[in-house]
């Protein structure tokens, strides 16, 4: 087994995608190709290592709109997100061991056709902040509430705010949803 440090998967990951990537737009910083899109959103595909493992994260998120960002720096984390699965996109995570993108060079010419027939297709299919929420499941509910909070569309951010407390009143236990919940989407409900 070949065993790569973050690093050096890193490196790997961008020395083999850099050009293919570059040739749709997409910078590089620590992991993430991300491009800016009519100052809509920024699209992120995130190659995400952890342990032994990483998988393919592809999403969509607001750009920086903070005069005091860092451009450079690709966004955290995406209000969407699919997965590559070594031959498609779905909404289900796939785990690969680090040492694929070294050992074998068809993963990455796999994820190169499924980038040209299937990623890039979906995130340009996003053209509007309020068309995208609006497609989402109710699944996305978090997603949905914040697209539609953001841009200023109250009824319907409300609707998914009280999606939110449906589907999440069993998980407040989770100090992070709790704490979303309690000062984000309580106090926007009653306004």
């Amino acid at each position: 087994m070949i065993f790569m440090k973050g690093s050096d998967f890193f490196s790997y990951v961008y020395t083999a995608l850099s050009e293919v990537m570059s040739g749709y737009g997409f910078s590089w910083n620590e992991g993430d190709f991300y491009r800016e899109r009519s100052g809509v959103f920024r699209d992120l595909i995130s190659f995400d290592p952890f342990d032994a493992k990483f998988r393919v994260i592809v999403g969509v998120n607001y750009p920086f709109n903070d005069a005091d960002a860092d451009l450079s720096a690709p966004p955290d984390g995406a209000l969407l997100a699919k997965f590559y699965t070594g031959a498609s996109l779905s909404d289900r995570v796939r785990e690969f061991p680090v040492f694929l993108v070294k050992k074998d060079p068809s993963f990455l010419n796999k994820f190169v056709q499924v980038l040209e027939s299937e990623i890039i297709p979906f995130l340009d299919s996003v053209v509007s902040p309020e068309i995208y929420a609006d497609k989402l499941s109710d699944e996305d509910c978090v997603a949905k509430y914040q697209i539609y909070k953001m841009e200023g569309l109250t009824e319907k951010a409300k609707a998914q705010g009280w999606e939110v407390l449906k589907r999440y009143k069993n998980m407040r236990d989770i100090e992070k949803i709790d704490l979303f919940i309690k000062n984000d989407v309580e106090p926007f409900l009653k306004e």
